[in-house]
């Protein structure tokens, strides 16, 4: 990753690779964020249950909620697994 920014309610990340360039990603903020660096991953957790935070109320409420239009990040976790320097 060579540069991240916050943009309201989304991050914009720019990404190098070697055979495409750069590559710019925009994502929503993530509910929850684990690093996990002994095994090079990071988690994004956009579930329910981490935007709740153990409020059974909320979680019920958050469940029968109606989507609008559904994102590839509704209700999961994003992986973002970090390559060591010598595979940049």
């Amino acid at each position: 990753m060579l540069l991240y920014k916050q943009n309201n309610y989304y991050l914009s990340l720019l990404f190098h690779n070697i055979k495409r360039g750069n590559i710019k990603f925009e994502i929503p903020i993530p509910y929850n964020i684990e690093m996990w660096l002994d095994e090079d991953i990071i988690y994004f957790d956009y579930r329910f249950s981490a935007l709740a935070k153990r409020k059974e109320g909320l979680l019920d409420m958050l469940k029968n909620t109606t989507c609008i239009k559904e994102s590839r990040f509704y209700n999961s976790i994003l992986e973002i697994y970090v390559l060591p320097n010598e595979e940049i």
